[in-house]
């Protein structure tokens, strides 16, 4: 199976259909080329262990940019929902 096609079945699994969890999966995979693999869900977390730490409109609009997007995805890019944790460390478990 390619990446491709198992990226697709977990975006399946997982139900990534909506704005915050594909905000969420943006960024990790950001955070995954930029540090590369395995991932440590501690050192994606915000010191209150409450949200994923950095994922804000910014990033995602950075990441969006650097695709040529431009339109803007999400207002709060996953950054406040209480599943983005849970996302965060389905999909980094995914990605190891």
């Amino acid at each position: 199976m390619t990446i491709q096609e198992q990226l697709l079945e977990y975006k399946r699994k997982s139900k990534i259909h909506t704005k915050g969890p594909l905000s969420v999966v943006l960024f990790v995979t950001r955070k995954a080329k930029q540090n590369g693999l395995p991932l440590r869900c501690a050192d994606l977390k915000a010191e209150s262990a409450g949200q994923v730490a950095g994922l804000s409109k910014a990033a995602v609009q950075s990441i969006l940019a650097d695709h040529g997007i431009v339109k803007v995805l999400a207002a709060e890019g996953g950054r406040t929902s209480r599943g983005s944790i849970k996302n965060m460390e389905d999909y980094a478990a995914f990605l190891t």
